[in-house]
C-alpha cells in the first residue's frame, strides 16, 4: 500500500499520479483504479483530525486539516458528522434558525417541508381518466347541454 497523503486537494476524485479516477474503498480511504495510489478521502482527513484532537468547533476542524469550511459543513448537513450534545455551538436548520446537531432541517421543519411536499402532489378526482372496456365507439362530452 502507498503512502496516505493528508492534505486537501481540489480535485480529489484524480489521483494525484496517473490521474485516473478513484475508487471509494471505505469512507476514509480513497484508491486509484489504474495505479492502484490510495489517500485518505477528505471525510478521512476529517475524521482523523477530529479523533486526535477530540471535540471542537468547524472552524478550528477546517483549520487543523487544511480544508474549506464548506467541506465539514457537507458532512455534518449529510448527517456523517454530529456535533456533541454538550457543544455550545451547533449549526442552524436551514427553515426556521434553531440549533441542530447535523442535517439540514429540525424534525418540526422536516414534517412540515414532508407535508407541503405531499400536498403538492394531490392529484383532483376530476383528473383521473378512466381506462375504455373496449376500444370501440364515439367520443363523448360530460356535462353535455
Amino acid at each position: 500500500m502507498a503512502d496516505i497523503r493528508i492534505e486537501y486537494r481540489a480535485d480529489p476524485a484524480r489521483c494525484p499520479i496517473c490521474g485516473a479516477d478513484y475508487r471509494q474503498v471505505i469512507p476514509e480511504l480513497v484508491k486509484c483504479v489504474k495505479c492502484g495510489f490510495e489517500e485518505k478521502s477528505v471525510f478521512g482527513i476529517i475524521k482523523e483530525y477530529i479523533d486526535k484532537n477530540g471535540v471542537t468547533t468547524m472552524s478550528d476542524v477546517a483549520k487543523g486539516c487544511k480544508l474549506p469550511i464548506r467541506k465539514v459543513d457537507y458532512y455534518l448537513r449529510s448527517g456523517q458528522l454530529e456535533i456533541p450534545e454538550n457543544s455550545e455551538i451547533f449549526i442552524k436548520c436551514r427553515r426556521c434558525g434553531i440549533d441542530i446537531r447535523y442535517g439540514k432541517y429540525c424534525r418540526e421543519c422536516a414534517l412540515i417541508l414532508l407535508k407541503d411536499i405531499t400536498n403538492s402532489f394531490e392529484i383532483k378526482e376530476s383528473e383521473i381518466g378512466e381506462v375504455p372496456r373496449k376500444m370501440e365507439g364515439k367520443m363523448r362530452f360530460i356535462n353535455k347541454e
